[in-house]
């Protein structure tokens, strides 16, 4: 779209919190206002990633201070989180095309249903097996000639659908990504979400009947906890965020497990989410979302800043990272500068 003749338009009021500022102070994760370092007259907001000390860097789309990653809790990670799919709004056309979440078997119990999709229980003869879904992530923004098919499978990349088609060069793959759903078991043994980032496979398995939760790393079982499902559907976050994986049901965190990324990417075509089911399973209002990915100022995945943070000051990003002007272009906000964090 034209922008240069359009008229400019008032934004959305916010609300800071001055008084907390005063009493609790500032951490990282928060998103706060402050004066602008080249003009104190103008307000500007952003989000703090780091503070006091330590040399900031960027490796692959995460925060590091002093080497050591900045991992966010689940609470952060809700506020920071991209929506990259949501299965409530299919397009008309998705039979053809084979849909987002689909099955790698001929003869799988999963159907899809308006709300979601539903895997009836097995014959005798396949008891004990999983019935899986798979995610695949489809080109559904302009792309150079020749044109790829909008349904042709891809990586989870860092597009920002609301910059349009600005350039800025590649776009990167983005591996911490997020499901969320409703899960609904009637009789089922065994529901298993599966994530995947380049070598290592989470793979989260709940029993609704017996009550058990089991966390495996690569096949080995790594964490196990115990919780009573009942009838009704509970909400299940599943997340690789930061080279942790979050895991909960119904807004409570059972398992968080910090792990090493390998760095290599998988095909783009290899399925990174995964649902599955033993037994009759309801998903409904099924969503994927994906981390922020930080760039370089110049748009390269691995930057160091020049001098260390000082006591007293913040170093702030905004979350539009491609165009963000901020402190990865030199300027570190002082603590006098911030009115305070925004309340949300």
């Amino acid at each position: 779209n034209l922008v240069a003749p359009e008229m400019l338009l008032p934004g959305q009021r916010i609300l800071v919190d001055r008084w907390a500022r005063v009493w609790q102070g500032l951490s990282p994760w928060q998103t706060v206002a402050f004066r602008s370092p080249q003009d104190q007259k103008r307000l500007e907001v952003k989000r703090i990633v780091a503070r006091d000390h330590g040399i900031v860097s960027i490796h692959q789309g995460n925060v590091f201070v002093d080497g050591k990653i900045q991992r966010k809790t689940l609470e952060q990670l809700r506020a920071l989180r991209v929506l990259v799919h949501d299965d409530s709004y299919r397009c008309s056309d998705e039979q053809v095309l084979g849909g987002r979440w689909s099955p790698p078997m001929a003869d799988s119990r999963w159907k899809p249903t308006k709300f979601g999709y539903v895997a009836s229980a097995a014959p005798s003869v396949h008891a004990g097996r999983l019935d899986w879904l798979f995610y695949r992530q489809w080109t559904c923004w302009p792309n150079p000639s020749p044109p790829v098919a909008r349904a042709e499978p891809t990586e989870t990349v860092d597009h920002y659908g609301y910059n349009q088609s600005l350039s800025r060069g590649p776009l990167r793959r983005v591996p911490d990504v997020m499901v969320e759903c409703q899960v609904r078991s009637l009789d089922a043994d065994r529901v298993v979400f599966q994530l995947t980032d380049a070598a290592n496979r989470f793979a989260i398995e709940f029993q609704p009947l017996g009550g058990a939760q089991r966390l495996s790393l690569n096949g080995n079982m790594v964490q196990e906890g115990r919780r009573e499902f009942g009838s009704e559907p509970w909400n299940v976050e599943v997340a690789l965020c930061d080279q942790q994986l979050l895991a909960a049901i119904d807004g409570e965190l059972v398992f968080r497990l910090a792990y090493r990324s390998s760095g290599s990417s998988p095909t783009a075509s290899g399925p990174v989410i995964g649902i599955a089911a033993e037994g009759t399973v309801e998903l409904s209002q099924l969503r994927v979302y994906r981390d922020l990915f930080y760039l370089g100022p110049d748009g390269g995945t691995d930057w160091t800043s020049s001098q260390p943070l000082a006591n007293g000051e913040s170093f702030i990003l905004g979350d539009n990272t491609p165009i963000s002007i901020d402190s990865r272009h030199g300027t570190y906000v002082p603590d006098e500068a911030v009115l305070g964090p925004i309340v949300e």
